[in-house]
């Protein structure tokens, strides 16, 4: 969409309107230019690592419309249907018009979408459960310990101690890089290192890993005031 920012930017906002008891409307939309299947059976496959945060209000293909970057891009557009059973013949549709139907190039099937359709279709009626789902975590110097109570049969608690509970809290406030990380610390691991234990906490689903940026998911225990 070209916005100006990441997708773990995103999920760090929902991050903290959650801490701070923020409502939050926002939805997941799909259906741009140049995605691919991979795309999507990555972010089906993330949807589950964030339950503890705020579902999106729905889940639906782009639309079209005027002043929108896609728009001067999309050759085979035509004003909305519904512009027709509203403005007389003698109205030029397509300048009055500002959502339009279209047809993109090489755009995916929506089978495609299927895999994230159901995820997100799931992660509202977790929040419908007498406790909603929560990711949360305790620290003291050295040592961090993570609640994770999102889905109800892989409950449990992870504690971690030293150079891993200072990495993992070094991404908690923002998305940060492995490079960062090393300099903040002052740790003697390579950045590769650093970058590893990152891979090791995403798969754990305790980070969320966008590109080189990594953010810690899990949310203070105690609650601000």
């Amino acid at each position: 969409m070209r916005k100006g920012t990441r997708a773990s930017q995103n999920v760090n906002l929902l991050r903290w309107a959650r801490y701070y008891d923020i409502d939050v409307a926002w939805n997941i939309l799909w259906g741009f230019p140049s995605e691919t299947e991979s795309d999507y059976s990555e972010q089906a496959a993330i949807i589950p690592h964030l339950l503890h945060l705020q579902p999106p209000s729905c889940a639906s293909r782009i639309w079209l419309e005027r002043f929108s970057p896609l728009f001067g891009e999309v050759k085979d557009k035509r004003p909305e249907r519904s512009y027709g059973y509203v403005y007389p013949q003698h109205v030029e549709l397509e300048r009055v018009a500002y959502f339009f139907d279209y047809e993109m190039e090489g755009a995916l099937p929506d089978s495609a979408y299927a895999g994230v359709r159901r995820a997100v279709e799931d992660w509202p009626k977790a929040w419908l459960a007498d406790k909603p789902p929560t990711l949360t975590y305790w620290s003291a110097p050295g040592l961090v310990q993570i609640s994770d109570q999102r889905r109800p049969e892989h409950a449990g608690t992870y504690t971690f101690q030293d150079t891993l509970a200072d990495i993992y809290l070094a991404c908690s406030n923002r998305p940060t890089t492995a490079a960062a990380v090393q300099r903040q610390l002052g740790l003697e691991l390579p950045v590769e290192a650093v970058q590893e234990i990152f891979t090791e906490f995403g798969q754990r689903g305790l980070m969320f890993l966008d590109g080189q940026f990594a953010l810690a998911l899990a949310l203070p225990a105690i609650r601000a005031r």
